[in-house]
């Protein structure tokens, strides 16, 4: 549902021009861990670049329908295109914790109720999807703390959880409440925990110059291109 959610919302747009900030992501599954270093750059929802520097170098460049990665020390460059876009999930619920609503209202949910526990209060969604002649409702539930979002959950058509969010360790900038640790959990058909992801920013800036090595990025001419459409 998460994935749905942010294929729908772009383009989506905000109250900053670009914005920069380094990331840790740390994926575990299986009882492995996997740790992503980089940098991302956001100019626009029609372009966002990424440039991984642990533990492989690349250059990510997400486009509206197409991602194009670069891998420097090969000169190599793999191009996916697609009929819908390439979200990257993470940061765009990095992005929509700025939202009063998460952005679910763009979609069509609609607040069912309120509950208020422990200083934060939390609004139930409501989604109705009409599938094969049958109607099914799916749920979102928001925890928000004062002006910043602390939770999120969502839920599929049988109340069974899929996806936890946590916000944690806000950054005020510029009068919004910027999360620098965001950790998910998704379940499972069964509901259990199948993936954690741990993400932390640090040296977030907003409507700061892209250095001109990100901004005016061009695949080398002499580069190995390779192109799969999805």
């Amino acid at each position: 549902m998460i994935s749905f959610l942010i294929s729908t919302l772009i383009p989506i747009t905000f109250f900053f021009n670009t914005l920069t900030t380094n990331f840790e992501r740390t994926v575990i599954e299986n009882n492995k861990e996997e740790i992503t270093k980089g940098v991302i750059y956001y100019q626009s929802e029609q372009k966002i670049t990424v440039e991984i520097q642990y533990p492989v170098k690349q250059v990510l460049i997400f486009h509206k329908n197409k991602l194009e990665l670069f891998y420097p020390d090969k000169n190599k460059v793999l191009i996916l295109s697609s009929e819908s876009s390439f979200p990257l999930a993470f940061l765009y619920n990095f992005l929509y914790a700025l939202k009063e609503d998460f952005g679910l209202s763009e979609i069509g949910y609609k607040v069912k109720n309120h509950e208020f526990k422990n200083n934060i209060i939390y609004t139930n969604w409501v989604l109705s999807v009409n599938n094969s002649d049958k109607e099914e409702n799916y749920y979102f539930i928001i925890g928000k703390e004062k002006e910043m979002i602390v939770s999120a959950e969502s839920k599929n058509s049988k109340g069974q959880l899929l996806h936890k969010i946590e916000f944690k360790n806000h950054v005020k900038l510029d009068k919004k409440y910027f999360p620098s640790e965001i950790i998910s959990v998704y379940n499972n058909e069964s509901g259990k925990e199948s993936t954690k992801e741990i993400v932390k920013f640090s040296e977030i800036e907003i409507n700061k110059k892209i250095p001109d090595k990100i901004f005016n990025f061009k695949i080398p001419l002499d580069a190995k291109i390779e192109e799969l459409h999805m």
